[in-house]
C-alpha cells in the first residue's frame, strides 16, 4: 500500500504546482496525476491494484525522466540566477 500512498503523494503535488508549470510542461499528465489520486483517495475500495500496478511498471519511468528533465532545467536556472 506504501506504492499507492506515494501515487497520492505524488498527485497532490501535481495538483498544488502553480499552473505556469503545468502550461509550459504539457508533456507531463498532470491532469492524469491529479485523477489518478482523486481516484485513490475518494474510491480507495474500488482501487484495481492490477491498474495500480501497471501504471506504476509501465508510466512512471517516463514520468520520473520528464520530471527530472523540468527539474535540471530549474535547477540550471536558479544557477544563471545566481551569478
Amino acid at each position: 500500500m506504501y506504492v499507492v500512498h506515494n501515487l497520492q503523494i505524488l498527485g497532490e503535488a501535481a495538483y498544488k504546482l502553480p499552473l505556469e508549470y503545468k502550461e509550459a510542461n504539457p508533456d507531463i499528465p498532470w491532469h492524469s496525476l491529479v485523477g489518478m489520486r482523486h481516484i485513490l483517495v475518494h474510491d480507495y475500495f474500488h482501487v484495481d491494484l492490477d491498474i495500480v500496478w501497471a501504471v506504476v511498471t509501465n508510466e512512471l519511468p517516463s514520468l520520473k525522466a520528464q520530471v527530472q528533465r523540468l527539474l535540471n532545467h530549474l535547477k540550471s536556472r536558479l544557477v544563471d540566477v545566481s551569478q
